[in-house]
């Protein structure tokens, strides 16, 4: 019979229960304090008991990760196992503070970019440090997540981490962690997951910590499952226009599908994410919108109709009329003047990474069939153009997911100026004329 954990037990003689905090994945788990030095911990049963089917791995799974030492401040090392009446327990420190769940609750979903930003930095050094000691954990998710109540980010729960010999600790490989942040190769194949599995489901925190959203679709277990490996989720910068780019795109390198796209290291991630370093792929090997593998020679990806930077002809395009427009005068296709301001958007994100936009002369609409026909957060009449004596000015036009200069909505004309940028759709740009 399942034995219990009652308050005022004292457990192997030192270690007073406390409180009893229910049940934890396949545990029972209590608090305690280990009456020779008044340490508080946390104490973890497995809900197995001796006899019953499974409970040799749950007993080897507890001797295996209490000998995890990470000796990193946002890591909590478990501190011991050990036998109790023939039920093996394993004991981890009680970290002082809230769950990251609890916290975004509390925050309405998400955290503003300066409560994000701290907190993302902290958790990405923190997971570099666990990998830097050969461990996968394989459940990063807002549950395994305590915010202290200095905010410092604390990993918690190696239950089903795996070594760098790749025995994992819970000597099984069914698919294991919480769905909501799995990988698509953890889904996939368990034993086939390494370190960056773990930062796609960091790339998942870190997407929700942002904008309150998951990176999967509701619906069904089996919907949320099939999305996964299918769904792209939009840019967070479709979802808060001040998000800062490169912050956008390393979170969103994250996310690639395809783990070879994805950062190969926490360490490579925290420089994107600090503006240190591009968070763009260096070749055209991988879409830079969505990490989805391309087509040499295509001009759109295949996975989220991206438009491919090195394409031929992609560099230059007419802003009314989406033709190729390279350096001539008068776009072949539309036949308008490109005049001598030379008008350019640089598209640096979103599904428009890497294409650059000659603004010719003229009043006419913009929307999705002239800017990237592939992307459905982009409306069919999305934004209006008034180009004409050196100036530019653009205003919304009704669209479903707006425009913004400088951070702002624009629901009214609004004159360009060098440097500025722009958001159609999640899209950013940035303006530049001679």
């Amino acid at each position: 019979m399942l034995g219990t954990m009652n308050i005022g037990e004292c457990i192997g003689g030192y270690l007073e229960v406390i409180d009893l905090l229910g049940m934890g994945g396949q545990y029972l788990v209590a608090k305690a304090r280990d009456i020779r030095n008044g340490m508080i911990v946390v104490v973890r049963k497995p809900l197995v008991a001796p006899g019953q089917k499974g409970y040799p791995q749950h007993a080897g799974r507890a001797k295996r990760e209490s000998r995890i030492r990470i000796g990193h401040p946002g890591v909590a090392d478990p501190i011991a196992a050990w036998e109790k009446d023939g039920e093996w327990l394993i004991v981890t420190p009680f970290v002082e503070g809230e769950g990251l769940d609890v916290v975004l609750n509390r925050c309405g979903g998400h955290l503003t970019l300066q409560q994000a930003h701290p907190l993302v930095a902290g958790l990405a050094d923190a997971l570099g440090a666990v990998h830097r000691k050969g461990y996968i954990h394989r459940d990063i998710k807002p549950d395994n997540i305590i915010i202290r109540p200095d905010g410092t980010p604390v990993i918690i729960d190696f239950g089903i981490a795996k070594a760098r010999d790749g025995v994992s600790l819970t000597m099984c490989d069914q698919v294991l962690g919480s769905t909501e942040c799995m990988s698509p190769e953890q889904l996939e194949n368990a034993s086939s997951v390494d370190r960056r599995s773990d930062l796609y489901s960091f790339g998942t925190v870190a997407y929700r910590l942002l904008t309150g959203r998951l990176t999967v679709k509701s619906g069904s277990p089996v919907d949320v499952l099939l999305s996964i490996p299918q769904y792209v989720p939009p840019s967070p910068r479709t979802i808060i226009a001040s998000i800062p780019p490169h912050m956008d795109q390393a979170v969103m390198r994250l996310l690639a599908k395809n783990r070879d796209a994805r950062f190969g290291t926490a360490e490579e991630f925290l420089a994107a994410w600090n503006g240190q370093a591009p968070a763009s792929l260096p070749s055209p090997t991988f879409c830079l919108s969505c990490g989805a593998s391309i087509q040499p020679g295509g001009n759109f990806c295949l996975s989220c109709g991206a438009g491919i930077k090195d394409a031929p002809n992609a560099h230059a395009f007419c802003f009314a009329c989406g033709a190729a427009a390279g350096e001539v005068t008068h776009c072949p296709k539309c036949h308008r003047s490109f005049g001598h301001s030379n008008h350019r958007l640089n598209f640096l994100s979103g599904t428009m990474t890497g294409r650059i936009f000659r603004v010719p002369e003229g009043k006419y609409e913009v929307g999705r069939d002239e800017l990237s026909p592939r992307d459905g957060h982009i409306s069919r009449r999305h934004l209006r153009v008034m180009c004409s004596n050196g100036s530019v000015q653009l205003e919304d036009a009704g669209s479903t997911n707006k425009t913004y200069v400088a951070g702002r909505q624009v629901d009214r004309p609004v004159l360009l100026r060098r440097g500025l940028e722009i958001v159609i759709a999640g899209n950013v740009a940035s303006y530049s004329s001679n």
